[in-house]
């Protein structure tokens, strides 16, 4: 996995994965776009933290 990090704050700002070679994750937190739309799959459910409420968003198949 290779992964971009803010020069500023250190956040990730971007990664890619080598099983995954046409996507690209972005972390939708270091935009300011109020309308950025909602995900629409969830990756790795088993790390979500519990309080996270994502009714509606499939979880992705296991590999």
């Amino acid at each position: 996995m290779e992964q971009t990090f803010c020069t500023t704050c250190g956040s990730v700002v971007f990664m890619r994965a080598e099983g995954l070679k046409d996507a690209l994750s972005v972390s939708v937190g270091c935009l300011e776009d109020p309308e950025f739309p909602p995900p629409t799959m969830l990756h790795w459910p088993h790390r979500k933290h519990k309080w996270l409420c994502l009714e509606g968003v499939p979880e992705a198949a296991a590999s």
